[in-house]
């Protein structure tokens, strides 16, 4: 099954993420500081730490989503099909060669067959040079004889 191609830029949301975050983790130092310093009574010092736990619940929120989104970026493919358009062409229904390819392919059949020879007569050389000695040997034993 074919799957549809699909893309999403997360670039604008991972940098309005870091920016938030960077914030939030801000506000979260002003109300640390809040409940450390002038918080005086019980209800000071629990309002501030409920600003807390839920900024600190948007704090992780955020860093999970910008986790995941790191982890998209760094498992996402890209992938490119490119097509060419070509005009339809008949296929014939048959092929005969020309006499120009046929005397060029006897052209190339001769030169393998003198390729061939030349490597033949390369690899008898030792029975060729016996061969040519015992002709000599016996042309002259039959000079001697005469």
């Amino acid at each position: 099954m074919l799957t549809r191609p699909s893309s999403k830029d997360v670039s604008e949301e991972y940098v309005d993420l870091q920016s938030r975050l960077k914030t939030k983790l801000e506000v979260k130092q002003r109300y640390d500081d809040i409940l450390r310093t002038k918080a005086k009574t019980v209800e000071d010092i629990l309002l501030a730490e409920e600003k807390l736990r839920m900024l600190q619940e948007e704090i992780e929120a955020a860093q999970g989503r910008l986790q995941f989104l790191s982890s998209k970026v760094a498992l996402s493919t890209i992938q490119v099909d490119l097509y060419e358009t070509v005009a339809f062409q008949e296929a014939p229904e048959s092929y005969t060669k020309s006499f120009g390819a046929n005397a060029l392919e006897g052209i190339g059949g001769g030169w393998q067959l003198v390729q061939y020879i030349l490597l033949a007569l390369l690899y008898i050389w030792p029975i060729l040079f016996l061969g040519v000695g015992i002709v000599l040997y016996w042309k002259w034993r039959k000079k001697k004889r005469a």
